[in-house]
């Protein structure tokens, strides 16, 4: 099995395939921020948060279903954090 990258904020993980890892960057860059997952050139799944790179101005359905699809295709790439673990961790000295 070969490693995959996968993207949150400011943290790389897994990273092997340079290719997929400028994907998933540039993939954030200009989703402002979030959360993604690349395998094999395409984007699997995204979390765009472009307010600060962590939150999203999208109703809570919406963002709930980018959440689960994130899980979904890091679990497809045997990683196990949970998204919604990492969005939790992610703290700001901003209040919206």
């Amino acid at each position: 099995m070969r490693a995959r990258p996968l993207r949150t904020g400011c943290f790389w993980f897994i990273i092997k395939i340079v290719a997929d890892m400028a994907l998933a960057g540039n993939t954030l860059a200009e989703s402002g921020g979030g959360m993604v997952a690349v395998r094999d050139g395409k984007v699997l799944a995204l979390l765009p948060l472009p307010i600060a790179g962590l939150m999203s101005g999208r109703p809570v359905e919406e963002v709930a279903g980018q959440v689960h699809s994130v899980h979904k295709a890091w679990e497809e790439l045997s990683c196990h954090l949970e998204p919604k673990s990492r969005l939790g961790t992610k703290k700001s000295c901003m209040t919206p």
